[in-house]
């Protein structure tokens, strides 16, 4: 499976089959963010989303605007939105992805979007 249908299956498994999309996250994995991210497996990752909604509020939602991939890596642009900012921001995702599973991530936001 390559790095963007690792990924692309992620976003679907995330969203919906928990077990589904813990099998896609490797037990070693790390995530680079502003937060300082974490180190640890899918429940590490469970508790640190559930921090980020709690410190979004309520209405936190994303969802994905484009993807791309190559041998090892995946991109992914997100828009996540919540009550206190609908307009909502961007998100930029980069994986490593490694026999099938997500072994790296880092995440860099950007703050209000421009007008279309």
């Amino acid at each position: 499976m390559s790095p963007l249908e690792t990924v692309t299956r992620w976003f679907e498994a995330f969203a919906s089959d928990p077990e589904a999309a813990r099998a896609l996250w490797s037990e070693e994995a790390t995530l680079h963010a502003a937060d300082g991210g974490f180190e640890g497996g899918f429940d590490d990752l469970l508790s640190w989303y559930a921090r980020r909604r709690e410190r979004e509020g309520p209405g936190f939602s994303w969802s994905v605007e484009d993807l791309l991939g190559g041998e090892r890596y995946a991109a992914a642009v997100l828009r996540l939105m919540s009550e206190a900012r609908p307009a909502g921001w961007v998100q930029h995702a980069v994986y490593d992805v490694r026999s099938g599973v997500i072994r790296e991530v880092w995440l860099h936001e950007f703050g209000e979007p421009e007008a279309r």
